[in-house]
């Protein structure tokens, strides 16, 4: 029911479903619901303003996914948190987390989270004043083999880091 009520958008209904089942996770110490309820929680929270509180629910949701040998959702929290950093422009906390999500996703061969955190990653260069390094990073990215395709937020920005890179007949 999170992920369906986090799908359709009310996020209000996610944080008041996933305040109860983190109480109820608590109070029986099931660490992969726990985990599951943390992790909604922190993408309603992420989606809505994101910042420290959305990060401290990744954090949550990283320990308790690794408590409960949940591997791939702790990889996948490390991309959030990896992705609020970035959003923050704090460069060396991005990458530090990006390094964990990349040690646990490869391990746990979590294709989806690798895209993810390498698209980040070529957004990255946005703040370190490279945009057509992040715009071939994400070419790159798009041409990717890896049996994904490529997502909505990837042509995105795609167009976007084009656009950037003085490249307008490309972005569109």
């Amino acid at each position: 029911r999170l992920s369906a009520l986090y799908a359709i958008g009310d996020m209000a209904k996610t944080l008041a479903l996933a305040d109860r089942v983190i109480a109820e996770a608590r109070t029986t110490s099931y660490a992969p619901s726990l985990a599951q309820a943390l992790y909604w929680r922190g993408r309603a929270i992420a989606d809505r303003d994101g910042g420290p509180e959305a990060i401290a629910m990744f954090d949550e949701t990283f320990s308790a996914a690794l408590g409960a040998g949940e591997d791939q959702m702790a990889a996948d929290a490390a991309a959030r948190i990896a992705q609020e950093a970035l959003w923050s422009a704090q460069l060396p906390e991005f990458e530090r987390w990006q390094r964990i999500t990349h040690a646990l996703a490869e391990r746990t061969h979590a294709a989806g989270v690798l895209r993810f955190v390498d698209q980040l990653g070529c957004m990255a260069n946005h703040w370190r004043g490279k945009p057509r390094t992040r715009l071939a990073c994400l070419k790159d990215l798009a041409a990717r083999k890896d049996g994904l395709p490529a997502s909505e937020w990837l042509v995105t920005t795609l167009g976007i880091a084009a656009t950037e890179a003085g490249e307008p007949a490309e972005a569109i």
